[in-house]
């Protein structure tokens, strides 16, 4: 069925050529390119909308492991540990704003960055070698070791 669903957008471009073939040399643009400029929000929309699905399908996932799982913890570690959602709306809220907040930080940064480029210079090889964006970058690195290295030694003095 995918293969179909090729073959007929395939076959009706071609019937759209057959119909009206291109007499001038000119690139076929994309519908939403004017000249060298790109609808910035649309494709800030389309990145930052992906993280988003993303992360809804994660939290989704993870609140069905705990629910199964959670028994076989109990078991393991000798507790009575108990979530129930329905009498703690206030946490699935929680669970839910989080989600969704992370999903869209975590794709506003490449959407940002993303939609700044410029196709034509691009092209071009007119790339600004400038520092925009590395201190942010190296920011992030840092954090993300600093976090990395307080979490290992949390589990070794845990496991000690």
């Amino acid at each position: 069925m995918l293969f179909g669903l090729g073959n007929e957008a395939r076959q009706a471009g071609l019937d759209e050529l057959a119909e009206h073939p291109r007499t001038d040399h000119q690139p076929v643009l994309h519908p939403n390119v004017v000249g060298d400029e790109i609808d910035i929000g649309e494709i800030a929309h389309r990145l930052k909308e992906a993280p988003v699905e993303l992360t809804v399908m994660a939290a989704g996932i993870a609140l069905l492991l705990v629910k199964y799982l959670l028994p076989r913890f109990n078991t393991l570690i000798g507790t009575d540990l108990q979530i129930n959602y329905a009498e703690n709306v206030s946490l699935l809220l929680l669970i839910l704003g989080t989600t969704i907040l992370e999903g869209l930080a975590s794709g506003s940064y490449p959407a940002f960055v993303l939609s700044a480029f410029h196709p034509s210079h691009i092209l071009k090889d007119q790339t600004a070698s400038g520092k925009r964006g590395v201190k942010l970058r190296n920011a992030l690195v840092v954090v993300q070791f600093s976090a990395s290295i307080v979490l290992i030694i949390s589990t070794i003095i845990i496991y000690a």
